[in-house]
């Protein structure tokens, strides 16, 4: 139940909500909301020698130090028209998911789920990925995220031939994610665009 804890004798400001339902109607039925699962993903790394294949893992990581592990993730966008927002929502797991967090970047070339960290030479700022990030999460838990990534999909969208996907870098321990090898469904990544 709940209770009126205002002052005046006036009570509308608090149960007069103005709501144009017909326009609320129009844009559901105008607005075309595509759901895309990734076409791939994986992780490298320099550790163990750096030769490593993970493209078949139920799991990916971001971490920085240490075995300085990158994600790998891309969706196909050739077939949206435009986007007027795009969010990115993945399912964490992984050693210690209440690290620093991570950033994303789009990649500037391409790759496969049979890359290593050797096969792709290593991944420099500048020239295999963007130096700015698209997105940065903080310290999270084991929750799903939704990361708004509507930059990266809009051009995309304006330059398909560039669409090589986002990696992803950790800020300190290790960030863990659930992938499309996944078994639960619900739980891999996907890409919401509007």
């Amino acid at each position: 139940s709940a209770s009126y804890a205002g002052n005046g004798i006036d009570r509308s400001e608090f149960y007069g909500v103005p709501y144009d339902l017909r326009a609320v109607r129009h844009e559901l039925a105008t607005t075309t909301i595509t759901r895309l699962s990734p076409t791939q993903d994986s992780f490298v790394m320099p550790c163990w020698g750096g030769g490593s294949v993970r493209g078949d893992w139920q799991l990916l990581w971001a971490a920085e130090g240490g075995c300085d592990e990158h994600g790998l993730l891309q969706f196909d966008t050739s077939d949206l028209p435009s986007a007027s927002q795009a969010v990115l929502t993945v399912t964490c797991e992984g050693y210690s998911t209440n690290g620093a967090g991570f950033s994303m970047h789009r990649m500037l070339r391409p790759w496969t789920e049979m890359d290593s960290w050797n096969s792709l030479g290593g991944l420099v700022a500048g020239v295999d990925y963007e130096t700015v990030p698209v997105a940065s999460v903080g310290a999270h838990g084991y929750e799903t995220l939704n990361i708004d990534v509507t930059p990266a999909v809009q051009h995309w969208t304006a330059h398909p031939d560039t669409n090589y996907g986002f990696v992803l870098r950790g800020k300190g321990e290790t960030s863990g994610f659930r992938t499309r090898e996944w078994q639960a469904e619900t739980e891999r990544p996907r890409l919401t665009v509007v």
